[in-house]
């Protein structure tokens, strides 16, 4: 089955890096998305529709037709093509496209700081026990090399680093 994540994110000239920065996944991610080697949620769906402002059945292509279970609101409306002045959607308000992923960037800098404590309360501090557990089973030894991919607030880097140095 084949979408067309590469299409459009070509056509609105952007890079896999910065499509990942505006959906938060990583090139990695975005590369296996577009290979169709990673399979497509939800709510990954919905953040590519918005970020490359084209309708769910024009990204997902014959993909969409090979998942009983997707379940996604599409509206049909003629893309925007991503020319000086182009506009695209941003919550409740046209902005230019050149302007969304600074705009998004700063929406996730926001709530960063706060990123580990809406955790706490989502999973009751659970998620801190998840963590622990993997790092347990990881077993960072000092002088390896570790890549945290989409780190987020860093935290699990972090504790990698602090275990590594015992």
């Amino acid at each position: 089955m084949e979408n067309h994540i590469r299409h459009w994110r070509r056509e609105r000239g952007l890079s896999q890096e910065a499509l990942g920065a505006m959906v938060g996944l990583g090139k990695a991610s975005i590369s296996k998305l577009e290979r169709g080697e990673m399979r497509l949620r939800d709510v990954t769906i919905a953040k590519l529709v918005a970020a490359l402002d084209v309708s769910a059945d024009d990204l997902l292509g014959d993909y969409a037709s090979g998942n009983a279970g997707l379940h996604v609101e599409t509206e049909t409306r003629e893309p925007v093509k991503a020319a000086a002045g182009a506009e695209t959607d941003f919550g409740f308000r046209r902005v230019a496209m050149e302007d969304k992923a600074a705009l998004v960037r700063d929406v996730f800098t926001s709530v960063a700081s706060r990123y580990d404590l809406m955790n706490d309360l989502m999973s009751a501090g659970v998620h801190r026990l998840w963590k622990s557990a993997m790092i347990d089973k990881l077993k960072p030894r000092p002088g390896e090399h570790i890549v945290d991919v989409a780190g987020g607030t860093g935290d699990i880097a972090f504790r990698i680093l602090d275990r590594q140095s015992r």
